[in-house]
């Protein structure tokens, strides 16, 4: 079995006759070392619980996680920056079993947004919105506001919502997206242009919504 060394370690502190085990050696780096976590979670969860990949996505908790001993190959497991690694465990059964328990990029950006829309979250998560998987997170989470917020508008009612400065304003504070839309957008309505369905943009009235907001702007810097 690979990495046989990793799993007498592991029942050795099952049983109690050492504290602790090694998920790498030295000098190896990040990738081996959840490589070999890996292994020991379906040493666990395969052959000494028998569980179903569902049940590893339905019952692990931070209790048994601790009762096994497994917190330190929790933490070799990459997490993506939407997900909270104490609390969404249901994670690793996606890494352990890829065919079987699938989460979509989009699923797990709108778990942590809605968290911290409905207060469980006090601010989003640690590079959340970091280069161009940020841009993507920031995409997912634009959309789903639009979609609670303005879904009876049609599409040059959206265009045309974010030529007004007050409303954009208000409409991103609540969405508690004002100050991620401004550090990489010069102005809201490119972000909705990007984070539309390729089917719904319309060049016409982005170009159109663009000059009318540059007209406001100029009228603005001439008082």
């Amino acid at each position: 079995m690979e990495n046989l060394s990793i799993l007498m370690e592991y029942e050795k502190v099952l049983l109690g006759i050492r504290k602790n085990y090694k998920i790498a050696k030295k000098g190896e780096g990040p990738l081996v070392a959840e490589h070999n976590a890996i292994i020991l979670f379906h040493y666990v969860f395969d052959e000494l619980l028998e569980w179903t990949p569902q049940m590893v996505r339905d019952y692990l908790t931070n209790d048994l996680i601790n009762w096994l001993h497994l917190r330190r190959a929790v933490k070799k497991i990459s997490f993506p920056p939407e997900l909270d690694r104490d609390k969404d465990l249901f994670y690793i059964a996606s890494v352990l079993y890829p065919d079987d328990i699938k989460y979509s990029k989009e699923e797990i950006t709108l778990q942590a947004y809605e968290r911290l829309l409905q207060g469980e979250l006090i601010k989003y998560p640690k590079k959340f919105f970091a280069d161009e998987e940020g841009l993507r997170n920031l995409r997912i989470c634009f959309n789903y506001a639009v979609g609670q917020n303005l879904c009876t508008y049609t599409v040059k009612d959206l265009y045309m919502f974010f030529t007004n400065k007050v409303k954009t304003a208000k409409f991103l504070k609540q969405s508690m997206l004002a100050g991620i839309v401004k550090k990489n957008y010069e102005h809201p309505i490119d972000l909705l242009h990007e984070a539309l369905p390729k089917n719904e943009r319309s060049e016409f009235y982005y170009r159109y919504c663009k000059f009318l907001i540059s007209k406001k702007e100029t009228k603005e810097k001439m008082k």
